[in-house]
């Protein structure tokens, strides 16, 4: 501020200084993040409609149609499919974009599990397409949390 005689005077901080920094602050990083927030629902990559039919295809068989996964069946039941984990949930949510697709690709046999893997009958752009329509059969805050860390990760 300057006084008559031309010379700069210091501002005491006061409350209302403090708090028009913080709200200029908290406006600031709003602005930083709003991007972030508004691509959180957006697929990094493939296609949801083309991931749902290729799911629907190659994995709903074991998985159910909507991710749900199919229970074991009981004892001296006559079937043919194994149970399978929900996929719209549960512990496929805690694994990377490149484990999912790994798993996909290369199946669970070897590892305890009993999936197939779909390497000779996927390209990588379905797996990923795949993944991108799983992620929406998830809980709104864990695909979101999922989609940054996984925007984040390495490529």
């Amino acid at each position: 501020m300057n006084t008559p005689e031309g010379r700069f005077i210091k501002l005491a901080p006061t409350n209302t200084n403090r708090y028009i920094i913080t709200a200029a602050a908290i406006t600031f990083v709003i602005f930083l993040t709003l991007p972030m927030l508004a691509s959180a629902k957006e697929p990094q990559s493939g296609n949801t409609d083309e991931g749902r039919a290729l799911f629907l295809e190659y994995c709903s068989i074991c998985h159910g149609d909507k991710g749900q996964g199919i229970p074991p069946l009981p004892p001296g039941a006559a079937g043919l499919i194994p149970p399978a984990p929900p996929l719209a949930g549960g512990a496929v949510t805690s694994k990377s974009r490149a484990q999912i697709a790994d798993y996909i690709r290369n199946g669970g046999t070897g590892r305890g599990g009993v999936m197939e893997g779909f390497h000779d009958a996927l390209t990588g752009s379905q797996i990923d397409s795949i993944i991108d329509w799983i992620v929406t059969l998830w809980p709104e805050r864990v695909g979101a949390e999922w989609r940054t860390k996984d925007r984040m990760a390495p490529k």
